[in-house]
């Protein structure tokens, strides 16, 4: 699940506090298929180390880091993602047609 949308060295991480928070909505919903649905969730995130134990506010409030810059040439791993196509992104001539072509 969260393996299709992350490249391959990132691990997507989600608060303990935020998720307890979630549980305890879901628990008060009293709703079985509800809570089977999200006690599958937590577990597969805690089984893939998903789950990190400081506050949600402790990381929005943390310092960005910069990553290491790499030698000249070299492209980091998740710009695999970007098309790299022959002219992917040169532009076609697009054939719309206006007023002139209604009258």
């Amino acid at each position: 699940m969260l393996s299709n949308d992350a490249p391959k060295n990132s691990l997507q991480t989600f608060n303990r506090n935020v998720l307890d928070k979630v549980k305890s909505a879901v628990e008060n919903l009293e709703d079985p298929e509800i809570t089977l649905d999200f006690n599958r969730l937590y577990e597969t995130l805690v089984k893939e180390n998903h789950i990190s134990d400081d506050t949600l506010d402790e990381q929005l409030c943390s310092e960005i880091q910069m990553p290491p810059k790499l030698p000249s040439g070299e492209r980091y791993q998740s710009g695999s993602f970007q098309d790299r196509r022959e002219g992917w992104n040169q532009r076609r001539p697009s054939r719309r047609p206006g007023l002139v072509d209604l009258i």
